[in-house]
Protein backbone atom coordinates (compact mmCIF):
# COMPACT_ATOMS: atom_id res chain seq x y z
CA UNK A 1 0.00 0.00 0.00
CA UNK A 2 1.45 3.37 -0.97
CA UNK A 3 0.53 6.88 0.16
CA UNK A 4 -1.86 7.41 -2.77
CA UNK A 5 -3.74 4.19 -1.89
CA UNK A 6 -3.98 5.39 1.72
CA UNK A 7 -5.25 8.80 0.63
CA UNK A 8 -7.98 7.26 -1.54
CA UNK A 9 -9.00 4.75 1.13
CA UNK A 10 -9.04 7.28 3.98
CA UNK A 11 -10.78 10.20 2.30
CA UNK A 12 -14.38 9.06 3.09
CA UNK A 13 -13.48 8.49 6.77
CA UNK A 14 -11.66 11.85 6.92
CA UNK A 15 -14.78 13.60 5.70
CA UNK A 16 -17.10 11.61 7.98
CA UNK A 17 -15.03 12.26 11.12
CA UNK A 18 -14.14 15.87 10.25
CA UNK A 19 -10.39 15.31 9.87
CA UNK A 20 -8.56 18.51 9.01
CA UNK A 21 -5.21 16.89 8.25
CA UNK A 22 -3.92 13.35 7.94
CA UNK A 23 -0.19 12.64 8.05
CA UNK A 24 1.50 9.41 7.01
CA UNK A 25 4.88 8.70 8.58
CA UNK A 26 7.29 5.84 9.06
CA UNK A 27 8.25 3.25 6.48
CA UNK A 28 5.15 3.82 4.33
CA UNK A 29 5.90 7.54 3.96
CA UNK A 30 9.52 6.73 3.14
CA UNK A 31 8.36 4.22 0.50
CA UNK A 32 10.24 1.52 2.40
CA UNK A 33 7.31 -0.55 3.70
CA UNK A 34 7.30 -4.32 3.42
CA UNK A 35 4.37 -6.70 3.48
CA UNK A 36 4.76 -6.95 7.26
CA UNK A 37 4.79 -3.17 7.82
CA UNK A 38 2.02 -1.30 9.53
CA UNK A 39 0.74 2.10 8.40
CA UNK A 40 1.45 5.01 10.76
CA UNK A 41 -1.10 7.83 10.63
CA UNK A 42 -1.54 11.02 12.61
CA UNK A 43 -4.90 12.78 12.33
CA UNK A 44 -5.76 16.36 13.22
CA UNK A 45 -9.48 16.84 13.83
CA UNK A 46 -11.39 20.08 13.52
CA UNK A 47 -12.52 21.38 16.90
CA UNK A 48 -10.59 18.82 18.97
CA UNK A 49 -7.31 19.52 20.71
CA UNK A 50 -5.31 16.53 21.90
CA UNK A 51 -1.71 15.40 21.96
CA UNK A 52 -0.67 11.79 21.54
CA UNK A 53 3.02 10.96 21.76
CA UNK A 54 4.33 7.68 20.44
CA UNK A 55 7.83 6.38 19.79
CA UNK A 56 9.10 6.38 16.25
CA UNK A 57 9.83 8.86 13.54
CA UNK A 58 9.08 12.50 14.20
CA UNK A 59 9.48 13.54 10.57
CA UNK A 60 6.20 13.64 8.69
CA UNK A 61 6.82 13.43 4.99
CA UNK A 62 3.30 13.41 3.58
CA UNK A 63 0.21 15.33 4.57
CA UNK A 64 -3.18 16.07 3.09
CA UNK A 65 -5.67 18.73 4.00
CA UNK A 66 -9.30 17.83 3.51
CA UNK A 67 -11.73 20.39 2.09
Amino acid sequence: MNTEDIRKASLPACRKFDVRRLDVFGSTARDAASGASDVDLLAEFRGIQAVVLRGGSSAFSTNWKTP
